[in-house]
Order: C-alpha cells, then sequence, then structure tokens
C-alpha cells in the first residue's frame, strides 16, 4: 500500500531569510483548523494565534486582520513532532551533517530532537557538548542533546554527570548496553540526584536475534532502577514490554519507546537485506502486533525513529559488512499516522501526543511539544488524506530506507 503524503508547514519562528522582515515581529493567524492540541483527547476546530516566537491566543473564532492568515479548512494542525531517539553523524558527515539531518526533519514534520552521545569523539565533555551545542544553534532545528553514561562509552568507569548536566536532558550510552552492575547502580542514582533519566540501550552482546540479549537486559535494568528514572529505548519484543507493565506499577518513573520499523515489518522481511539490517533488529509477527497494542494500550509511552543514518556505499557491502541503523525522520509522521490510526484505527490525537508532548515531559521540556498558550509555536498542518509515494530521490539523505521495499 501507498502511505499517505503530508502538506507539512512546520513555523519555525527563529529562522530569519535575507531580505525579508525579521520573523520575530511576525504574527500568524492559523484558522479553521482540527486542532490537535497535544494533551486532549480528540481535535477540536480552534483557531491560533502566533506573535514572534510564541502561542498567544486559541480561541474557536479569532480575526486579525494585520495578520498573515492561514486558512487550515480540513487540516490538522498538531505539535510538531519531538522525536526522542536521533543519530547525528559528528565526525562522519558523509553519512549525515547538520544541515541535513535539519531538512530531513523538518520535511517530516519534526521540530524537536534528542541527539545521542556515540559521536566522533563521543558527547562525554563539557567542551566537546558546548561546541556542538553552539554549532546546532545555527539551524532552523531545536536540537537537545544527552551525554554518555560512562566515559567514552567503553562501560569502564561512570562519566563527569556534574559537569555536563545542565547541557543534556539525559545520559545514554546507546549503541552499548551497560553491563557493569555497579556502574548502572550509580548512574541511575546520580541522574536521579540531578533531576534527569537515563536512557538505556537494554541489549546484552551476543547474537543480537536472540531475543534473550533484550529482555534479560530489560529485567536488570528494572531491577537496578528501583525507584530511578529510567527509560527504555527501542524496544521490540513482547516479553520485554509485559515486564515493563509490570515494572510501571512499581516504579513509575520508568518509561518506553519503540519505532516505526518494529510496528511496519517482522524479521520475515529481513531477506539479509543490509536496508534492514537495525539493532535491535526486526523481530517476530507476534512481537510486531504486540507491539502496535501496547501502543494503543499505553504501556508503550513515546515512538521515536532511532534515525541513525549511513551512506549508501557503506550500506551496499552486504548484510554481514553493512553497519547497523536505519534512516526515519522524513517518514515518522506520516509512516506512523498510516499504520496506527489509518490501518488499525488508533486515536490520532493519541499517537500525535506519543511524538509530541509525551517525549517533551520525559526530557523535562516546559514550553514545547503541546499547542498551549505561550508555548512555542513548533506547529505542523498537514493533510491525513493525501498519498505520497516513498522514492529514494525524495529523501534528503543520500542512502536507502527500507520503506522503500514495502510493497504497494
Amino acid at each position: 500500500m501507498g502511505l499517505f503524503f503530508f502538506i507539512i508547514i512546520l513555523i519555525q519562528i527563529k529562522e530569519q531569510k535575507k531580505g525579508k522582515r525579521n520573523l520575530k515581529f511576525l504574527r500568524i493567524l492559523i484558522k479553521n483548523g482540527n486542532v490537535i492540541d497535544g494533551i486532549s483527547d480528540k481535535p477540536k476546530k480552534l483557531d491560533i494565534l502566533i506573535d514572534g516566537e510564541k502561542i498567544v491566543d486559541i480561541s474557536q473564532k479569532i480575526d486579525l486582520k494585520s495578520a498573515i492568515t492561514i486558512d487550515a479548512s480540513g487540516l490538522y494542525v498538531a505539535p510538531s513532532l519531538f522525536d526522542i531517539h536521533t543519530h547525528l553523524r559528528i565526525g562522519n558527515e558523509d553519512a549525515e551533517d547538520f544541515l541535513s539531518f535539519t531538512k530531513a526533519a523538518i520535511k517530516g514534520g519534526v521540530g524537536s530532537v534528542v541527539i545521542m552521545p556515540n559521536t566522533k569523539p563521543p558527547l562525554d565533555r563539557y567542551d566537546i557538548l558546548k561546541k556542538v551545542i553552539d554549532e546546532s544553534k545555527k539551524y532552523p532545528l531545536n536540537f537537545f542533546f544527552t551525554s554518555t553514561i560512562t566515559e567514552k562509552r567503553e562501560g569502564k568507569k561512570i562519566n563527569d554527570f556534574k559537569s555536563v548536566v545542565d547541557l543534556v536532558v539525559g545520559f545514554s550510552d546507546d549503541g552499548n548496553w551497560v553491563s557493569d552492575e555497579s556502574i548502572m547502580k550509580e548512574a541511575l542514582e546520580k541522574a536521579r540526584f540531578y533531576g534527569k533519566k537515563i536512557f538505556s540501550h537494554s541489549q546484552m552482546q551476543g547474537d543480537f536475534k536472540d531475543p534473550k540479549t533484550e529482555y534479560l537486559a530489560v529485567e536488570r535494568d528494572i531491577e537496578l532502577a528501583k525507584n530511578s528514572a529510567i527509560h527504555f529505548q527501542h524496544i521490540t519484543l513482547k516479553k520485554s514490554l509485559e515486564l515493563i507493565k509490570e515494572a510501571k506499577k512499581i516504579n513509575p518513573y520508568i518509561t518506553c519507546e519503540t519505532c516505526p520499523h518494529y510496528f511496519w515489518f517482522t524479521s520475515d522481511d529481513e531477506n539479509n537485506d543490509p536496508d534492514f539490517k537495525m539493532n535491535p533488529p526486526l523481530r517476530s509477527k507476534i512481537d510486531r502486533d504486540f507491539i502496535i497494542e501496547a501502543i494503543d494500550d499505553d504501556i508503550i509511552d513515546v515512538i521515536a525513529t532511532d534515525h541513525a543514518p549511513h551512506t549508501e556505499k557503506s550500506k551496499s557491502v552486504g548484510f554481514d559488512r553493512a553497519p547497523y541503523g536505519v534512516i526515519g525522520l522524513e517518514t515518522l509522521l506520516s509512516s506512523t499516522i498510516t499504520k496506527l490510526v489509518i490501518e488499525k484505527k488508533m486515536n490520532i490525537s493519541k499517537v500525535i501526543k506519543k511524538m509530541s508532548s509525551l517525549c517533551a515531559l520525559i526530557c523535562q521540556i516546559k514550553d514545547r511539544g503541546s499547542i498551549t498558550k505561550n508555548y512555542y509555536a513548533d506547529i505542523i498542518i498537514f493533510d491525513i488524506n493525501k498519498k505520497w509515494k516513498v522514492e529514494k530521490n525524495s529523501f534528503f539523505q543520500n542512502h536507502q530506507t527500507h520503506l522503500l521495499k514495502e510493497k504497494n
């Protein structure tokens, strides 16, 4: 089947263009849209007034002739998506740089992103983070960052949380599981002290296709977390989700995510195709179907891309030698709405919430993620009734996507 095409209007007020008025002084009025605010259980027909960077009024009827007016009749208006798990290839810019990443995000309706620290060098020190953050401010996208749990992500010595805590939304060794129990326990305690969350890549070393590498790691991390905040990344298994469901009854600070590829595809789709090589790998149909149920039942809190770009060349060397990872920014909105809302008939407000306000809540970002008065005007407008076909030349990245292989 074909994916649905979305007309995206991402209002990034902070961007300034040469020869045009400073956008910070513009007033924009969005009228007649079906507003998904990221909080309510169903859309409402509302007008939204934006003044400069902020939303200043939300009402059933607003008239202001001096404002630039966008007629959103018949369209959905929602918070721009907040992708809680992405990879920016700092140190390997042939695969992705700030510009291509920003273009891909905006095209996909993503306005805020959390960058994992597995860069070159890793984001484990203040000076490295500060340099990257300063660079990110040149682009019209809201970048948030994580630092490493251990120095250089080597799993041997805990990182200096105090020195970087003010620059990050959490700590992760993403790509590696912290196997040392004493280090992980200390990290959870320190993160709790500083009011931050540990983002756990819960997967033991070994044969990643063996389900035990995931659910045993999840089980151990649940035990260590006790009442500390922990976010389980890219969960793929029914058994892992059953463990998380029970753990949430005891520890309310546990959250977890999955990714569109895990509710679109199964291990039967892999066929030694490098474009389907990801970590964790695709799982069984039973796992895939349970993931969809777990999203609807709120066992899974949020949906993220785990956007992990590679060059086409690096993905063209055969399955065994190809790197792990797939892209997802440009298709996050369309693939998720198509599968969960159009096919599975989920509540669209719930689905959008899992890609916006709940992500901001996990990261403790208080002024983004929902359409709320005095919040930043990070807004998307989309048409759920228009189709588009995923094609290679439609992507900003110079590599393929697994979604090209979806049968029409």
